[in-house]
């Protein structure tokens, strides 16, 4: 029989989901340190549900766990730094992607993780702060449209076109496609946490966002527009970003309008990423 302190112990462990569905109940568990351990067992058993509640991405309702030492609730940083975690995909695994996972070392003590297994601990269990992980796709969003938009303005000059707002209505223009595609990035992350499935997500932005381009002024002129289109532009945020930007590339921009337009677009992305965050807590306390 090992002397080794076990290096996984659960006691009691209790957790029940909305609708009265208890995933656990009172359940023990000893982990031998060097050991391989093998968590087997029906769906709905509550294996997901422990691996969850010991990498310290949910917590049990009552009972205690600990890792390496380290209590999961007390603890959590302590017990991110000495675990590593390889979930398994919904689809297949790419070739060679088992042969990778177990290349993977937990490095010597003292030392920092590095490479893709650095990367898989801050996507699955890390102290890293929750609303950064969240958010991090709207930065990268918005730094892909900056990219390109960039691109975009490059090809337009290489074609002949003229700016004649100079590099201030470029500017403006590049910032209203940032602002516009943080609304869309921060509203998919929330609709992630409500809906959880891809294909709902996809779903729902494409009949938010294909309606929206088309009842704009970035396909049909406002004097040609019907009354009834009009209106709603003026409360629709792809506009709001083609009204600045258009006018801000004038040689006499209207700058009341690229402040209200623009303004009226910060505001709204910055409710779209506290409406993300506040979805995302919502979504922690119900795993």
């Amino acid at each position: 029989m090992s002397t080794r302190a076990p290096a996984v112990t659960a006691r009691q462990l209790i957790k029940t989901y909305p609708g009265d569905v208890t995933a656990l109940r009172g359940m023990d568990l000893d982990v031998d340190a060097g050991t391989v351990f093998g968590l087997l067992g029906p769906n709905g058993a509550g294996k997901s549900t422990t691996v969850k509640i010991l990498t310290t991405l949910a917590r049990p309702d009552s009972g205690t766990a600990s890792v390496a030492g380290h209590d999961v609730l007390r603890h959590p940083d302590r017990v991110r730094r000495v675990i590593g975690v390889v979930a398994r995909p919904r689809e297949p695994p790419a070739p060679g992607q088992a042969v990778r996972n177990a290349g993977r070392r937990r490095p010597a003590p003292g030392r920092r993780a590095a490479g893709p297994l650095r990367s898989r601990r801050r996507r699955e269990a890390t102290p890293v702060s929750r609303n950064a992980l969240m958010n991090a796709n709207v930065v990268q969003n918005g730094i892909s449209t900056a990219v390109q938009s960039v691109i975009i303005v490059l090809l337009g000059r290489a074609a002949g076109a003229d700016y004649p707002g100079g590099a201030t209505g470029l500017l403006i223009l590049v910032v209203g496609s940032i602002l516009l595609g943080t609304v869309f990035g921060a509203l998919s992350n929330a609709l992630g946490m409500l809906v959880r499935q891809r294909e709902s997500i996809i779903g729902i932005n494409t009949f938010l966002l294909l309606p929206l381009t088309f009842l704009s002024s970035s396909f049909m002129a406002p004097s040609h527009m019907p009354s009834w289109m009009r209106h709603i532009a003026d409360f629709n945020p792809v506009d709001w970003a083609m009204v600045a930007g258009r006018s801000a590339l004038t040689a006499d921009p209207e700058w009341g309008l690229v402040l209200s337009r623009g303004g009226a677009l910060l505001v709204l992305a910055v409710a779209a990423v506290w409406l993300s965050t506040r979805t995302f807590r919502s979504y922690q306390k119900s795993v």
